[in-house]
């Protein structure tokens, strides 16, 4: 029968399935989201992220998916720890770590209608 599924096993699911698709493991991925190894323990154990986390593991959920159609998911476990010119030498890790995601959305929309970027 319909066995109804916690939010907090959503979660889990969510960010385990996240993690996987992105090509990080759970240290990355807490950069990503800019919260600490320990969030990211507590809700795979059940804890329920606040609000703005969850808008967080959305979103970047939503730019993995978009990353994906441009970026083969075997190249995108490295690409996030490679200096991208585009970023000034930085890392698309480093990027968000700073909170900057507007400049991926930018790289897979310019790459997306063929623009250098300028």
């Amino acid at each position: 029968m319909g066995m109804k599924t916690t939010v907090s096993e959503r979660t889990t699911e969510q960010l385990s399935s996240l993690a996987k698709e992105a090509g990080m493991n759970y240290d990355m991925l807490a950069k990503a989201l800019s919260v600490s190894r320990r969030s990211i323990s507590g809700w795979l154990s059940g804890q329920e992220p606040e609000r703005i986390n969850r808008v967080r593991i959305n979103e970047f959920g939503r730019l993995v998916g978009e990353l994906s159609t441009i970026i083969k998911p075997e190249k995108l476990k490295s690409w996030w720890n490679q200096p991208v010119a585009n970023f000034a030498g930085s890392t698309p890790l480093q990027v968000l770590e700073r909170g900057e995601t507007d400049r991926i959305w930018r790289m897979i929309w310019e790459t997306r209608e063929g623009n250098s970027g300028d």
